[in-house]
Formats: structure tokens, C-alpha cells, sequence
């Protein structure tokens, strides 16, 4: 399987709708950087086209995430893995919880 060669999250909306990286710095100004949306012609990064790509996967990974949830609900000893916890963050994330 292949490196991500996007920017790494976590990912955040912003208040204007905007996938971005970053935090706010301690005067609460937003210094966060675009990840994806409307770009220049000729002028996207190989890092922008992966982390659009990684948007346009969203669907298919969000419903292959649900059902690996699903299928795991029910073991004991898979819900007390990080890697279980770490994706009900992630779907509640995306849920918007």
C-alpha cells in the first residue's frame, strides 16, 4: 500500500466552509493553510492534487469505515482496541459529533 503524499491532518472546517490545516496562534488569529477546493489552473501541488484526491475517496471510505465498525461492534476485544477507538473519532468526526 502507498504513503499518503498529502498534508497531514487533522483536518478541520474553517468558519467560511474551507478544508484547512493548522491552528489558530495564541492571539487567535487563524494561521491555517487551504488543503483543497478551487485552484489556479497549472499552478496545483502534487501535495494539493493528493489531498483532493483523498476528498474524492471520502464516500468509499467513509462506507468502508462504517462497516468495519459494524462488523466489529459486536467483539469485545476489538472495541477496546485504539485502532477500533480511533475510527468510531474518526466517523463521528464525519458525522459531525
Amino acid at each position: 500500500m502507498g504513503q499518503f503524499k498529502g498534508t497531514p491532518g487533522p483536518w478541520r472546517l474553517d468558519q467560511y466552509g474551507n478544508v484547512v490545516h493548522g491552528q489558530a496562534d495564541g492571539f487567535g488569529i487563524n494561521k491555517s493553510v487551504r488543503v483543497s477546493g478551487v485552484a489556479i489552473p497549472g499552478q496545483v501541488t502534487a501535495e494539493y492534487e493528493a489531498n483532493t484526491r483523498l476528498l474524492a475517496a471520502a464516500p468509499e471510505l467513509f462506507e468502508s469505515l462504517r462497516g468495519l465498525i459494524a462488523l466489529y461492534e459486536h467483539d469485545e476485544g476489538c472495541r477496546q482496541t485504539q485502532e477500533y477507538k480511533r475510527a468510531k473519532a474518526a466517523m463521528a468526526k464525519a458525522l459531525g459529533q
